[in-house]
């Protein structure tokens, strides 16, 4: 068999055991502890819900706006469906399937992932034309915690894996003679994984410096190349987020606030950078990743040694994607969010796929071998975590229906469906509204401070001006609320085998 067939087989065999070790949880698990994560599970799916309701997208933090369209597209089958069989709003059948249509979605991302992964791999096969190559490339992905979750988790990280897959793909077969066209297709690609996530912005500095390697160009002519680079990237971004751009000033605060801030989602001190957190952050990245950190640490080594010795020439294309990378990945070690690193570890994947067929063959054949061990303790780990997560989710719902309330639900949070239904309403303004009044016109949110109650989208009343009974509310926060109203007879449980939630009672309507 030729070696180009075997390289083919090698890499559907990887993609089909990427799609199984990350969907075999989930699947064997069924859609009843599919709720098993919200955060920001509801935040996405439940704007694609908006988006195929009304056209309209709230969410804009990072802003999203691809994998939010992305998801509305793949739920067509379940929308025919519901138009065809049950003859029902989709909204409404989503209200009463909320279950199945995040179980759906999951298999989904499991099954991107598995796509994703293929098209990277065939990108590292045109480059290096190695299986050890191949071989070290999925390993090296799966020593890296964040992608057997991008295989379950409704996450945009999943969607920018693909995205960057493509442009990586287009990038292997063109590196011997980058044309102006390739690199403006190139800007395209990379224009949509900057409206995905803005941690993408490395694959964008990546596009911009291949400017200087199209031959042939003159200093004037690279500077007019590179300004309408800037200009597709900008059109791209703007077309990829058009349903948001009403919300764009609040987006830009929003990234200014994040910028300026030391801790993770605005919070820490103010200050655009802090060597003591950021030093606190670093640490725990590479605690966190040290099989990452290390491939990573040993990439550039063997670069600088392959550039000295003058094997590799400075010009060469996988230099400008290292240096990006390495300037991506300082720039967003300020926070300790391993799934920010995500364009930077997948780049320097890719150029350490390459440097491995620089190194004699007994040693490039034996490092993928010595990455297997800890692959198996990773994905051992991501079905030991989600297991548990989602048999909390199943216990903590069987509660919840063993239990239920005489007049009324509140809710603080919680990895369930009912508070799904609050949190849609809260992120896509107004989702399921309508539908929670008609089917659901007892369960009530509390806003932050325990002041007051969502009574629907727009009205607020009084904690106890509102007919409840049970609040579901976290352990560590449930202090707070009794602290707060001391003068009311209110009783606390805590709820065995859950999340650590808790619920307390309240006989003020009863």
């Amino acid at each position: 068999m030729p070696s180009s067939n075997i390289k083919t087989i090698l890499i559907l065999v990887f993609s089909f055991l990427t799609f199984f070790v990350t969907a075999y949880p989930i699947i064997k698990s069924g859609s009843s502890a599919t709720l098993y994560t919200i955060d920001p599970d509801v935040h996405y799916l439940s704007n694609s819900f908006s988006f195929i309701k009304s056209g309209q997208i709230q969410y804009n933090g990072h802003p999203g706006t691809p994998t939010i369209m992305l998801y509305s597209y793949v739920l067509f089958p379940l929308r025919v469906y519901a138009k065809l069989i049950t003859k029902i709003p989709f909204s409404l059948w989503v209200f009463q399937n909320t279950e199945l249509t995040y179980h759906y979605i999951r298999v989904f991302q499991s099954l991107l992932l598995s796509v994703s992964m293929g098209i990277f791999l065939l990108s590292i096969s045109k480059m290096t034309r190695s299986m050890a190559s191949i071989i070290f490339a999925w390993a090296a992905l799966f020593v890296y915690s964040t992608i057997p979750q991008m295989g379950s988790s409704i996450v945009p990280e999943t969607t920018s894996f693909f995205i960057i897959s493509v442009w990586f793909l287009i990038f292997s077969t063109s590196i011997k003679n980058i044309s102006v066209s390739t690199q403006s297709l190139l800007s395209i690609i990379s224009g949509v994984a900057l409206a995905n996530k803005f941690s993408n912005i490395t694959l964008v500095l990546s596009t911009f410096a291949l400017v200087l390697l199209i031959p042939k160009l003159n200093f004037k002519q690279q500077a007019s190349k590179l300004f309408k680079s800037v200009f597709i990237v900008i059109s791209t971004f703007v077309v990829c987020t058009w349903p948001i751009r009403a919300t764009y000033s609040n987006m830009f605060r929003w990234v200014s606030v994040l910028a300026s801030t030391t801790g993770t989602h605005g919070g820490g001190k103010k200050a655009i950078f802090d060597a003591q957190s950021y030093l606190a952050s670093a640490s725990s990245l590479i605690h966190n990743e040290i099989w990452p950190v290390s491939i990573m640490v040993i990439t550039i080594l063997v670069l600088i040694i392959l550039l000295t010795t003058h094997r590799v020439k400075i010009k060469n294309p996988l230099i400008i994607i290292t240096f990006s990378a390495l300037a991506g990945t300082i720039i967003f070690a300020k926070f300790p969010l391993n799934h920010y690193q995500l364009v930077n570890y997948l780049s320097l994947v890719f150029v350490a796929s390459v440097v491995l067929t620089h190194l004699p063959s007994l040693l490039a054949l034996s490092l993928p071998l010595l990455l297997l061990p800890a692959v198996f303790t990773n994905l051992t780990d991501y079905h030991l975590s989600i297991s548990q997560a989602m048999n909390k989710t199943i216990l903590f719902e069987k509660y919840i229906k063993d239990h239920p309330p005489q007049k009324g639900t509140l809710w603080e949070w919680g990895r369930t469906k009912d508070f799904s239904y609050l949190w849609s309403r809260d992120w896509a303004s107004g989702l399921f509204d309508e539908e929670l009044k008609k089917y659901r016109p007892n369960l009530f949110a509390i806003t932050s401070d325990f002041k007051q109650i969502k009574v629907d989208n727009r009205n607020l009343k009084n904690v106890f001006d509102v007919c409840w009974d049970k609040l579901y509310i976290q352990q560590a926060i449930a202090p707070l609320f009794l602290k707060k109203y001391p003068n009311h007879q209110l009783k606390y449980i805590s709820i065995p085998n859950t999340d650590n939630m808790a619920v307390i009672e309240s006989n003020h309507c009863l």
